[in-house]
């Protein structure tokens, strides 16, 4: 099943929190629904939200498990990277890791890098092609560069959605859209989850367009970046007042490797 980070048909406003349509079969916390906190008799603070991660990383790093444990944990997904998109041939090692985290009910999607300024619609449709067959994941992550402005990004990237949705066996990729400055609400017709990349620092200026109270939180998505270990409650916080409805917090690019050194308490904050 291919899943990109993008939805091809637009889901209506809904004022019932229903989760656009992603086609992936999750295990027991799906996008929407709150997560299991433990015997504990007091909600943990940010129950409910889920991990969006990325794993751009080794295929051997030992942080996968506990990237696709958290996910599984809250109902969260995984963006993975290879090589700048999925690679020149199929890889063994990642196609038994990337299973597993499936076979967890995690959905992973695969990082596709797109210049809409270039013609290169050829190289996007194979690197699609190749996450699917190669990897069988859950849908694609769109980063597009060198659009006009949104609505004409959204428009160019309605072509590749509907190509990882032909290659999709049930016909519904999963699509993650990296966005700027809120992003705009024609891209909802594209993706399954708009993602925003602040630096900490920015974090209480980052816009929060009018349009976005209209859609569930499951589809916007926030990474925080350059963080301290104080930061991380705030910015959470912030996540939530802003509708957001998946995050991840970190002192460094949100592509490091590593996870952050307060990362126990970090998921600690969302399962308890």
């Amino acid at each position: 099943m291919l899943i990109l980070l993008f939805a091809c048909t637009a889901a209506a406003p809904s004022d019932t929190g229903d989760t656009a349509d992603t086609g992936v079969d999750t295990a027991d916390t799906a996008p929407g629904e709150t997560a299991e906190t433990g015997d504990s008799d007091t909600a943990p603070p940010f129950a409910g939200l889920h991990l969006g991660l990325p794993v751009f990383t080794t295929v051997d790093d030992p942080t996968w498990a506990d990237r696709a444990a958290a996910a599984a944990a809250t109902g969260g997904w995984l963006v993975v990277d290879i090589a700048h998109g999925p690679g020149d041939g199929k890889d063994t090692a990642w196609a038994t890791t990337l299973a597993a985290a499936r076979a967890a009910g995690v959905p992973v999607v695969g990082n596709v890098e797109i210049n809409l300024a270039a013609a290169e619609a050829g190289n996007v449709e194979v690197q699609l092609g190749r996450w699917s067959a190669w990897y069988k994941l859950d849908g694609v992550f769109l980063a597009a560069t060198g659009a006009a402005d949104c609505e004409a990004a959204a428009a160019d990237l309605a072509v590749y959605a509907k190509y990882a949705d032909d290659h999709d066996a049930d016909g519904d990729a999963f699509v993650v859209v990296p966005v700027s400055a809120g992003g705009c609400e024609a891209m909802l017709s594209v993706a399954d989850v708009l993602l925003s990349d602040v630096p900490v620092g920015s974090l209480a200026a980052e816009p929060v367009p009018a349009w976005r109270s209209a859609w569930p939180t499951e589809r916007f998505a926030l990474w925080v970046t350059g963080a301290a270990a104080g930061d991380v409650s705030p910015a959470m916080q912030t996540a939530v007042d802003s509708g957001f409805g998946t995050v991840y917090v970190t002192d460094g690019e949100a592509e490091a490797s590593a996870l952050p050194p307060y990362w126990v308490d970090e998921l600690a904050l969302i399962t308890g």
